[in-house]
């Protein structure tokens, strides 16, 4: 992307839109650009295209800050890092100023991730006790030289001395780079997987899906510190979007069905058509919500069936987080908690959902898959609770008071009996935010 006054800045685009092949001779290698990190068997890429100017995206209004959710210190929660990187050899205090610029764009990026989701969502980020972002300074060794692809794949190798812990919490990095001679902004997306000899982006709709895996890297060059939308683009790509098979892709990442905060023409001979025209709606999410973000896919669509970036784990998602290590490959509905076991047991109810609003727990489940009548015993089991509550037939909802501590997983489960006493049950677990 062009920042204004004609001063040459590259905004984050997505390797991932080109499909690599093997080469097909004896010696194959396995060709992917110089810009992705293989790790494991899943590549990170991050690349950079100009952009013309784009005066709607410098020019228009920014929404109100949102100030930050306050992320305990003892949380295991996924959660974004900010990362300071100096100009010089020397770690000090971080200038008043910069600070001031970093927490202006986290909060509008926050600001416009609320927005555009009825609140629903927001981002989980590192915070100091009074809620503001937690900033940690880092010097990056001169090797590095600050090319992209180097420094991503040095701030995830080097993520726990970063941190200053051995804790396996799941991390990705906000990163504001002191120097004038880099970039606007760049970052990782959707990584790619090898299927069928060639390299294809994870679209899995799945909480399982490697977006999830916490190596995503958002980098932010000093020349583009005063402008808050370059952050949220950035970080709204480490969410995944926007995919290369998404119905309004571009060429590198983006989409053509603006206006909204990711969409515009990153390529020659590519048009943008317009099918948002409110001004507003530049520092919207997916605006048609058909691309990349929707809180509501329609069944069949392609979020509905495609990565909805909706259902990040590295966002706050309406007070609930399902629990994440137990059910990689579990689909994921954005506007419920997830349900972790499918309903094929005789007897179980179809569905099981969980809210938790403060300290009462509120459930409501289908019918029986098999027929007949049948009531309904719910267990709820943590380190601090043990509830059993029966309800009658015909009964689908319940309420419940709970002991609500943070990090406190609650087990929870429905069985149906019915009068043979032949039963079983569906089971979900939620992390307690």
């Amino acid at each position: 992307m062009k920042k204004p006054f004609n001063s040459l800045v590259a905004l984050v685009v997505l390797a991932s839109s080109i499909t690599f092949t093997l080469n097909s001779s004896s010696q194959s290698k396995t060709l992917l650009p110089e810009d992705c990190i293989v790790e494991n068997g899943v590549a990170t890429c991050i690349a950079a295209s100009d952009e013309s100017e784009n005066t709607l995206f410098y020019n228009s209004p920014l929404p109100d800050e949102a100030p930050l959710k306050c992320l305990s210190n003892d949380s295991l929660s996924p959660r974004y890092q900010a990362i300071f990187v100096p100009e010089n050899d020397s770690i000090g205090e971080i200038a008043p100023e910069i600070i001031a610029s970093i927490n202006k764009g986290i909060h509008v990026a926050n600001a416009i991730m609320k927005n555009s989701s009825n609140n629903e969502r927001e981002f989980r980020f590192a915070t100091n006790e009074d809620c503001t972002p937690s900033i940690i300074t880092h010097l990056i060794p001169k090797e590095i030289e600050l090319e992209p692809n180097k420094l991503v794949s040095y701030l995830n190798k080097n993520k726990n001395k970063i941190l200053g812990n051995t804790e396996k919490v799941k991390t990705n990095f906000l990163v504001f780079i002191k120097s004038t001679k880099v970039f606007c902004g760049q970052g990782t997306g959707l990584p790619l997987l090898m299927k069928n000899g060639k390299w294809v982006q994870d679209t899995s709709p799945t909480i399982g899906n490697q977006i999830n895996n916490g190596t995503q890297v958002a980098l932010i060059g000093a020349t583009c510190f005063e402008y808050p939308q370059v952050v949220a683009h950035e970080l709204v790509h480490t969410l995944g979007a926007v995919s290369s098979i998404s119905p309004n892709a571009s060429a590198h990442g983006h989409c053509l069905d603006g206006h909204d905060l990711m969409c515009y023409s990153d390529a020659p001979n590519l048009n943008v058509t317009v099918n948002c025209p409110i001004t507003q709606s530049i520092f919207t999410l997916d605006c048609n919500g058909d691309d990349y973000f929707s809180l509501n896919p329609a069944p069949g669509s392609y979020l509905s069936t495609h990565w909805n970036s909706a259902n990040n784990i590295f966002l706050y998602n309406n007070n609930v987080k399902p629990e994440l290590s137990n059910a990689p490959n579990s689909t994921l509905n954005s506007n419920k908690p997830t349900t972790l076991e499918s309903a094929t047991k005789l007897n179980s109810p179809g569905t099981l959902n969980a809210k938790l609003s403060k300290n009462l727990l509120i459930l409501n489940w289908s019918k029986s898959v098999n027929q007949g009548k049948f009531s309904y015993e719910v267990n709820i089991k943590s380190k601090h609770n043990s509830i059993t509550k029966k309800y009658s037939s015909g009964v689908l909802s319940g309420k419940i008071s709970v002991i609500r501590k943070t990090n406190d997983t609650l087990v929870i489960s429905v069985k149906a009996i019915s009068t043979s006493n032949a039963s079983s049950s569906l089971t979900l677990k939620l992390l307690v935010p």
